[in-house]
């Protein structure tokens, strides 16, 4: 942070902000600076378990759409890594989510415009907007960066029902902290699974592959009444394609 003065900062570094850090890194019109409060790029880490794949084919990387020829894609990550022949005998779409993982990891530890350990704490607007004073909190203190545009990396936060947000604990806990508590979990004797989607489908899956071994009771709770599978219908996806966001964004109001 030798530089104070921004075209864009960007808070928070999930894949979003990384692939427009990505994007951002080769342009020598935009200086673009991003910080997050982790100690370092981790994707879901509670449910990357073995096994799981990405829902999406790896061509929705952080930069194939909006720029092919882009060094931080994933093919080219796999290519340096010196397994582009393994993958493509391995003749999928999908990759594990812990590839995905990976990946995104090996983008984030390129980009010298990435700043982890970082949280931002405070956004001023300057002069009517015309730009930002941007603080952030850092092992060395308190730093300021202005900025003309920011970047708002939302994130998400782990929906617990109201019934349980005072009592989670070691033995009540949410699904995105599955594989940090899985140990504990089986020496549980009953096992209980709480939701429809696909997280509880994965941790049930898990947990019932690995039953045999530590003799739990393992019971699910949902209130579908049944599963369905992913919509992966073309017409489904097309509605992810900039032409029909586009086409979106032009209708009226009503």
């Amino acid at each position: 942070m030798t530089n104070t003065q921004y075209d864009m900062v960007g808070i928070g570094i999930g894949p979003f902000n990384l692939g427009l850090a990505a994007l951002a890194e080769p342009l020598d019109e935009i200086d673009a600076i991003f910080f997050d409060k982790e100690e370092k790029f981790e994707w879901h880490p509670g449910m990357l378990i073995d096994g799981t794949d990405l829902q999406i084919p790896f061509l929705a990387d952080l930069v194939t759409f909006a720029d092919p020829t882009s060094p931080y894609s994933f093919l080219n990550y796999i290519h340096k890594q010196k397994r582009l022949y393994p993958f493509f005998f391995f003749n999928r779409f999908d990759i594990p989510r812990q590839e995905y993982n990976e990946y995104a990891k090996w983008v984030a530890e390129q980009l010298s415009s990435c700043h982890f350990s970082s949280k931002v704490v405070d956004v001023i607007p300057k002069n009517e907007e015309e730009y930002y004073e941007v603080k952030v909190e850092t092992p060395e203190g308190i730093q300021t960066v202005n900025a003309k545009h920011v970047v708002m990396g939302t994130g998400s936060i782990p929906l617990v029902p109201p019934a349980f947000e005072e009592k989670l604990n070691e033995h009540i806990l949410h699904s995105s902290g599955y594989l940090h508590k899985k140990e504990e979990i089986q020496k549980g004797k009953h096992v209980t699974i709480v939701g429809s989607g696909q997280s509880a489908a994965e941790i049930f899956l898990d947990l019932l592959e690995e039953q045999t071994e530590h003799h739990y009771h393992l019971t699910w709770f949902t209130r579908s009444s049944n599963f369905f599978q992913l919509d992966q219908s073309k017409l489904a996806q097309e509605l992810f394609s900039p032409d029909y966001v586009d086409y979106f964004h032009s209708l009226p109001f009503e």
